[in-house]
């Protein structure tokens, strides 16, 4: 489906639901990324449909505009709230693997001249 060749907006809530399907199957940063820019970037799904506004009568993109910014705010904040979640995995699991021995002997130090 292109969202950029619409002169009216696709369904909001099965719209949403899409964005919110892409940002939740992020497993990592990297993913998570790229379903930002998807969705948010300079070509991506909202962007488009915010393109899309100008071909409107006033009215109808007053009330397009706003939705379309309650959406892109809500995915912004879901992004925000996964990638948050996905920094506090990866410490989690380095504070796991990585540790630190202190029943270990201290190392000596070269001394200075």
């Amino acid at each position: 489906m292109k969202y950029g060749t619409m002169t009216a907006l696709p369904n909001i809530d099965e719209f949403k639901t899409e964005l919110t399907q892409l940002v939740e199957a992020a497993n990592d940063l990297q993913s998570l990324e790229e379903a930002r820019v998807s969705a948010l970037g300079k070509k991506g799904k909202i962007t488009s449909l915010m393109k899309t506004l100008g071909q409107m009568d006033p009215e109808q993109r007053k009330q397009a505009g706003q939705t379309l910014n309650v959406l892109k705010n809500e995915i912004g904040d879901l992004i925000k709230q996964r990638e948050d979640a996905l920094k506090r995995a990866d410490m989690d699991r380095r504070l796991q693997e990585e540790t630190v021995d202190v029943t270990l002997p201290v190392r000596d130090r070269a001394n200075g001249h």
